[in-house]
């Protein structure tokens, strides 16, 4: 059975990394084409799989509306 090293190096031997420019058509990290709402039920939906992840609990549904802030355009620049 091959070291916990050997393992280490067999897969940095076969990582393959490809950069992508932002503005690709191949890039896919923004979501574009999102409404607003979809775009929130999207971010809820990652920020509900991630608190699981990290506290092996399910989410509330609920909003705590202590903790929400709306930042106007005009604040965030």
């Amino acid at each position: 059975m091959p070291t916990m090293q050997e393992r280490a190096k067999r897969r940095k031997d076969m990582i393959t990394i490809t950069k992508t420019s932002l503005h690709s058509k191949n890039h896919n990290s923004f979501h574009l084409h999102l409404s607003d709402k979809e775009a929130w039920e999207l971010l809820a939906k990652i920020s509900k799989e991630a608190y699981f992840e990290q506290t092996g609990k399910i989410a509330s549904n609920r909003v705590d509306k202590l903790v929400v802030k709306f930042i106007t355009r005009k604040e965030s620049n």
